[in-house]
């Protein structure tokens, strides 16, 4: 819910009502007072504008949230359907004299496409490195993330999904049993899991700007301060409660627009990346 963030604006706001509903009051008869609440004409202009302000601002807000959403369904359908072929297509030979090494590293690379959709979570929150509960049991068979736990630069660490890739993608190169439609198919699902984490980046790398926010929380002040000396003639004590769902209303949009125009955090309104990573998680295992 948006009520925790919009409580005290909306509080303030109908208070604000109030306070000049008592004033109009007291002071109706004067001449003054007829300048100060002026025609309810010009409420249906300035919440024309606003209202188009604000859907617009929802409808980013949104569009960037299902975007990430279904960035994130294709990381997953790719990660499986990468597992999937490398698994099958990759054939041991039961009288191999190197047929414990070669499944360890087949299990190795399965869990290598698990650690890169991780690593994807991790890097889209700000997360950089490999030393995570979650992350490192995953790649401490690889020396070179050993080497790199606490010794690599924050420029290295921020790309662990690319480096996770390569080593996926030396590992299908050398396997040259691999029938060709398939080998071409596994690398289409690995290209397909860094094109959309590319896609992720961009949504969180590109925000809505900052000016664009800062003039619709402008315009919703001026509009909600200044309703209530247009209606409070007509509307008397009910417009109080007027003010109370308009403010309600409008502040709790804008609210839910800041709340959803990043959906890799780990709030409750935001995409639910541990449960995704989770799933990949026990399907590949």
């Amino acid at each position: 819910s948006v009520i925790p963030k919009i409580y005290i604006p909306v509080i303030l706001f109908t208070a604000w009502s109030a306070l000049l509903k008592l004033f109009y009051d007291r002071h109706k008869e004067e001449e003054f007072v007829k300048f100060i609440f002026f025609p309810t004409s010009l409420l249906t202009y300035i919440g024309m504008v606003l209202s188009l302000l604000l859907v617009f601002r929802n409808n980013s807000a949104y569009d960037r949230y299902w975007e990430g959403r279904k960035s994130w369904a294709s990381i997953l359908n790719n990660a499986r359907s990468l597992s999937r072929h490398l698994w099958i297509c990759i054939d041991i030979d039961e009288n191999d004299k190197n047929k414990e090494e070669k499944l360890n590293l087949k299990k190795g690379v399965m869990r290598l496409i698990i650690a890169l959709v991780i690593s994807i979570r991790h890097s889209l929150r700000g997360e950089f490195g490999w030393d995570y509960d979650d992350l490192s049991e995953l790649v401490k068979h690889v020396p070179r993330f050993n080497s790199l736990f606490t010794t690599a630069p924050v420029e290295v660490l921020k790309v662990l999904p690319l480096e996770i890739a390569y080593h996926i993608e030396g590992y299908i190169y050398t396997q040259k049993s691999i029938p060709v439609p398939m080998l071409n198919q596994s690398y289409a699902c690995l290209n397909g899991i860094t094109e959309n984490f590319t896609r992720c980046e961009r949504i969180l790398n590109s925000p809505i700007p900052v000016i664009y926010g800062i003039h619709i929380k402008h315009a919703l002040l001026i509009y909600l301060l200044t309703l209530p000396l247009q209606i409070i003639p007509t509307c008397h004590w009910a417009s109080v409660l007027i003010i109370f769902l308009t403010s309600f209303t409008l502040c709790g949009i804008e609210a839910i627009s800041t709340e959803i125009e990043n959906p890799f955090g780990s709030d409750k309104n935001d995409l639910k990346l541990d449960d995704f990573c989770q799933q990949i998680q026990d399907e590949i295992n």
